[in-house]
């Protein structure tokens, strides 16, 4: 489905129930839990090839945003995380986050990966320490509705970054958030509060984090100039008390010109502590990213 003349949305989703189990991450022979591939009943569109042993090809290279959407299901509260693999190779990875023992809410994680034309590659959900339960939805009005989603999209070769934080502390107010340059991006960099974008243009702004310790007050992010002017902000929303899913916000930021900017994240009457993620199996999973995309120059 063509959006626009740089553009091309793919979808693919899996309907039906699907467990990770501790058995599963026990035979992965690691005290750190285990990145366990995604069963393959899917329905790929024109332009995403299927391979054996639950892999995915794509038609075209480059840079390509993944957004990840399930339904919270039921198993033990540990670091949990997506990560797209080369074979053992993992070429993209989310935030880390959490879950309550038994959660309704959707989740949705953003990353970015360049992928090869015709190499297979596979979608995995890690879990640390225990294992997890996705459910399969009830058809609505005769609709049926799959377990878990991926929008793959294809992202402004030139400008387009991944950016990763670790675990920080949010007192009330406005506080740039701390990041660095992940694995992938062209044209925007990042230190400490600083990201630095070298192309003017629309950009589309996804953050996503685990809820930390904090009380539940109103909270917002925003992107600000050098000079503390605003020029995208997402929705108002809040947090159940100390709670550890994730939490995802997605917004549009104008960038007129080339310069420093900063992402910042408000808190109105009480601060939030974002934890330090830890590793799943040996990938190192980021406590904050920003998934930044120019959508329009």
């Amino acid at each position: 489905q063509k959006i626009d003349d740089f553009k091309q949305l793919r979808e693919y989703g899996r309907e039906g129930e699907d467990s990770i189990t501790d058995a599963m991450l026990k035979d992965s022979g690691s005290g750190s839990g285990a990145f366990v591939a995604l069963p393959k009943d899917i329905d790929l569109p024109e332009g995403v090839g299927e391979e054996p042993a639950n892999t995915v090809t794509f038609d075209t290279s480059g840079p390509m945003q993944f957004d990840v959407t399930y339904r919270l299901g039921t198993g033990t509260d540990v670091w949990t995380g997506f990560a797209l693999f080369s074979g053992a190779t993992p070429v993209g990875r989310s935030v880390a986050y959490g879950n309550l023992p038994t959660s309704h809410e959707v989740t949705h994680a953003s990353f970015i990966a360049n992928v090869v034309a015709g190499v297979p590659y596979t979608l995995r959900l890690g879990r640390r320490d225990s294992g997890f339960t996705t459910h399969t939805p009830t058809p609505i009005g005769g609709q049926a509705m799959p377990s878990l989603a991926v929008v793959a999209t294809p992202v402004d070769p030139a400008a387009h970054a991944q950016l990763d934080g670790p675990g920080q502390v949010f007192p009330a107010g406005w506080t740039p958030i701390d990041l660095s340059e992940g694995s992938v991006g062209v044209g925007i960099s990042a230190s400490g509060s600083d990201v630095t974008f070298s192309e003017a243009g629309v950009y589309r702004i996804a953050v996503g984090y685990r809820n930390g310790v904090g009380a539940d007050t109103w909270t917002g992010v925003r992107v600000v100039d050098d000079e503390g002017a605003v020029v995208g902000v997402s929705t108002g929303y809040g947090n159940d008390v100390n709670t550890v899913d994730l939490q995802a916000v997605q917004f549009l930021a104008d960038i007129a010109s080339p310069g420093v900017y900063h992402i910042e994240l408000g808190r109105l009457g009480a601060s939030l502590t974002v934890a330090s993620a830890a590793d799943i199996v040996g990938v190192a999973m980021p406590s904050i990213v920003a998934v930044v995309t120019r959508v329009e120059p």
